[in-house]
């Protein structure tokens, strides 16, 4: 990322870092996940999702990789390599082959 394009991110990665504390301070707080002793599914799935979307986001302006999005530029490298040798092989010089089309008869 160029020093610019942080520049133009970073009121978003402010917000979000600010998230992220935010949110870290609500998880801690056990009253906000139980009512009348039991666990509130709902602020709980509502704090699970919001953790992950703000997971994608600071990961997004902070060009992070996710482990999947690692693995398949690995498996895109690799298999770039491949094709690769695969043509330098197969373009050996050993015999080079011309084809005319369209060319008057030369024979005669």
């Amino acid at each position: 990322m160029t020093k610019k394009e942080r520049e133009k991110l970073e009121p978003i990665i402010n917000a979000a870092d600010n998230m992220a504390e935010f949110m870290e301070r609500v998880s801690a707080d056990d009253e906000q996940f139980t009512s009348g002793g039991q666990v509130n599914m709902t602020a709980l799935k509502g704090m699970t999702s919001a953790i992950k979307e703000l997971a994608a986001v600071i990961r997004n302006v902070n060009d992070i990789p996710t482990k999947a999005e690692k693995d398949a530029a690995q498996m895109a490298k690799e298999k770039f390599r491949m094709d690769r040798e695969r043509l330098e092989r197969e373009d050996s010089p050993e015999e080079i082959r011309v084809i005319i089309q369209g060319a008057e008869d030369w024979d005669g």
